[in-house]
């Protein structure tokens, strides 16, 4: 699904350095947080579309 392939997407990429791995963390984070707002949206729209 769409979340998914953000968060495959966010934890591909390898980092150089320790700022790299900090910005890449809440990066990270951030992806992780819109995937599982996606994920809740798509759950309640399934349930309010049966």
């Amino acid at each position: 699904s769409k979340a998914c392939a953000i968060i495959f997407a966010s934890g591909r990429r390898g980092s150089a350095s320790l700022w790299e791995v900090m910005r890449m963390t809440l990066y990270e984070k951030l992806s992780l947080a819109i995937a599982a707002l996606t994920l809740i949206v798509d759950i309640v729209s399934a349930l309010f579309n049966r």
